[in-house]
């Protein structure tokens, strides 16, 4: 669809909004928007914890239903995503993405098609997880699982293991407003603040949304 890191940014609009479901997580995707991605490793959220956070979401998504207005979707996000991310800031599992390797790979695959099949922003690498900015001409949901898809085989050859790398499905939340893509923004450059350097990579893309 050509240079996509030339498309200015474009916020979201309900009534052109595409409502998709993947394995287990709603996504809302609309072409040419912001979204903020989430990939968590496998072994981050005991799936017996994950799973109850999903059935609260999903038992107030039914009383809920789309759209939504800003506030609604606050609340989600203060219900669902936020609690995730606290639970992952706390680096649960094995953090393979502490090792320089990994951080590479996941850094090449994010940057790949950078400029052409979507624009890559502000993104960190932390021990268990990724955060990316991304505005993207593709479905969200399938650029996101083409990420995990690709790195994960790359990881395993790397480091000569085998199974899953990532939790089945990223989560994404798209940017509706630039008050919103700057919180996004001061978010992930924040998140490694109490890290050790070393243990994560902060990068950018070729995205410049000043």
């Amino acid at each position: 669809m050509g240079l996509v890191s030339q498309m200015p940014p474009r916020w979201f609009d309900w009534d052109q909004a595409i409502n998709q479901h993947g394995l287990r997580l709603p996504h809302v995707s609309q072409r040419g928007c912001i979204y903020f991605v989430t990939s968590r490793l496998a072994d981050s959220i005991p799936t017996e914890r994950l799973r109850a956070w999903k059935a609260g979401r999903d038992a107030w998504l039914q009383s809920n239903p789309r759209p939504h207005t800003i506030q609604q979707e606050q609340a989600l996000r203060l219900m669902y995503s936020s609690r995730i991310e606290r639970y992952l800031d706390a680096g649960h599992g094995a953090a393979l993405l502490r090792q320089e390797i990994v951080q590479g790979i996941v850094k090449d695959v994010l940057g790949h098609d950078d400029g052409h099949e979507y624009s890559l922003g502000d993104f960190v690498v932390m021990p268990n997880h990724i955060h990316a900015l991304v505005q993207t001409g593709l479905g969200i949901k399938h650029l996101g699982n083409q990420w995990q898809r690709v790195s994960a085989h790359k990881i395993n050859k790397a480091l000569g293991r085998e199974g899953a790398v990532w939790q089945e499905e990223p989560f994404d939340h798209v940017v509706r407003n630039e008050e919103l893509l700057r919180k996004c923004q001061r978010y992930i450059h924040n998140n490694p603040a109490r890290l050790a350097p070393g243990m994560y990579l902060l990068g950018k893309g070729l995205a410049q949304w000043a």
